[in-house]
């Protein structure tokens, strides 16, 4: 599977931010019994987060080296790979 990293991001451009402030001013109202569904949680056997240098472990580097042979970003300018 290849994953583009440009059409992931890209897909998220058209969230507003506003929706996001209404949704947390939300989610204290509601019952965490009833959100939560634990079987649902069988589905994944892995996560692989994308962000900044704290969540980002160098996956996007790894992901792009496997489809490119040149990982990104680069190392010099980037700190060991990472963006941030």
């Amino acid at each position: 599977m290849i994953v583009n990293l440009y059409e992931v991001v890209n897909s998220y451009r058209h969230v507003n931010p506003s929706l996001v402030e209404q949704t947390r001013d939300i989610l204290p109202a509601l019952d965490a019994e009833s959100v939560v569904d634990d079987k649902k949680y069988d589905l994944f056997s892995d996560v692989y987060v994308f962000g900044d240098s704290i969540s980002d472990i160098g996956n996007a580097f790894d992901i792009t080296k496997k489809i490119n042979g040149e990982g990104l970003p680069p190392a010099p300018p980037y700190f060991r790979e990472r963006f941030s």
